[in-house]
């Protein structure tokens, strides 16, 4: 259906958003693990609980930093989507 419609094309509709993303959220949850896993160390936590509460924390804040982009790539993958780019899905 998507290809009778929209054609060959249409299957990766949204894909560019979904890789711009990727970068900046590895990006963050990388920085931010280390820095929240030193300062939870520093408190005394154990390293095996240090870690996981890092690793945790880390991940909700590259989430909450990187959900617009995600908002992009959802809106870019409807069918029939009238965006033709990332900058105009921000608009």
């Amino acid at each position: 259906d998507i290809f009778k419609n929209e054609g060959l094309l249409a299957f990766w509709k949204g894909n560019s958003a979904a890789v711009a993303r990727v970068v900046p959220y590895m990006s963050v949850t990388f920085a931010c693990y280390e820095e929240y896993r030193s300062q939870l160390q520093a408190l005394g936590l154990q390293k095996q609980q240090s870690s996981l509460a890092a690793g945790s924390a880390a991940g909700v804040t590259a989430v909450v930093l990187t959900y617009p982009l995600d908002l992009v790539r959802a809106a870019m993958a409807k069918p029939n989507c009238q965006y033709v780019s990332m900058v105009d899905a921000l608009r």
